[in-house]
């Protein structure tokens, strides 16, 4: 009969890691994340074993006798980590996959009309548009806020301006 003195109990555990995450440094607009995963840890373990031995005529005669041995085996078990990841920070994201930075803002929808994205959920809006996503045409002749000596036509992103009855115009915005 063989002896064996010692075993090993293997169980495998696969771990998958977000690598994106690990490659952000700490700074603005990164946020750390607890985050638990688990190990594999190998463990020594005693144990007590039986053997078999064949007597072969001595004090037990010819049948066999168990001797119990100690013997170590290696068995692994799950072990959870609890460590903190970083990643960007809601509202903000990475400029490509592999920055190590969080410097992109993030909208939700997209800035019209010329607008861009300059904070989360916040557009800049080119001078004749306004909203939150600069949706919405600001009407100059309304406001004041054009240069018009006669009549002033509000137009998507603009204004045009144009004369009463009897007066031309003599230049974009002047009347004679």
């Amino acid at each position: 009969m063989q002896r064996f003195q010692n075993e090993t109990v293997l169980i495998v555990f696969m771990i998958c890691l977000d690598v994106t995450t690990s490659l952000i440094k700490p700074g603005r607009r990164v946020c750390p994340i607890s985050r638990a995963s688990s190990q594999v840890v190998p463990s020594p373990q005693t144990y007590i074993r039986p053997f078999i031995i064949p007597c072969n005529g001595d004090k037990c005669g010819n049948s066999s006798r168990v001797v119990y041995k100690t013997a170590v085996r290696t068995v692994f078990y799950r072990q959870v980590v609890h460590d903190a990841v970083r990643k960007c920070c809601p509202g903000w994201t990475n400029f490509e996959p592999n920055d190590e930075l969080c410097m992109k803002p993030v909208c939700k929808s997209e800035c019209l009309n010329g607008g861009s994205c300059r904070g989360p959920d916040y557009c800049a809006c080119p001078q004749n548009f306004t909203g939150p996503l600069c949706e919405l045409d600001v009407n100059e002749c309304d406001t004041g806020n054009h240069k018009c000596q006669q009549l002033c036509n509000n137009t998507i992103g603009g204004y045009s301006c144009s004369c009463y009855d009897g007066f031309r115009p003599t230049n974009d915005r002047e009347c004679e």
